[in-house]
């Protein structure tokens, strides 16, 4: 091999060693943008995974509430329930009472006109 032709093949050598550099370069370039849109996009869901979490709390904190407060309603519902029930046995001890002194007060009227 001469000389001439070593050093055209060490010249072409190069040219494709500059060409797979450049390649290289190109495609390092790629990676890093599309390493870049990857994070912002695991930040984003990681971002979303948090804010879901956090209205899943909410949530879970409404429905302890409202829980709460369904017991506190059937507390009140039977409390009430006991209290109509009272009313009502008061209401008709009182009938009971006024049925009585009306046959009195008619007895008491009989008596006074026989007098």
């Amino acid at each position: 091999v001469s000389s001439e032709e070593a050093l055209q093949k060490a010249e072409a050598d190069e040219a494709r060693a500059v060409g797979f550099r450049d390649e290289a370069k190109e495609v390092a370039k790629a990676l890093e943008i599309k390493k870049r849109v990857w994070d912002a996009m695991l930040s984003r869901n990681e971002s979303e995974v948090s804010k879901a979490a956090d209205l899943l709390s909410n949530r879970k904190d409404d429905r302890r509430r409202l829980a709460a407060a369904i017991e506190k309603a059937k507390a009140l519902e039977a409390a009430l329930d006991r209290a109509s029930g009272i009313a009502d046995e008061e209401v008709s001890a009182k009938r009971k009472e006024v049925s009585r002194l009306r046959w009195r007060v008619q007895m008491l009227g009989e008596q006074i006109r026989t007098l």
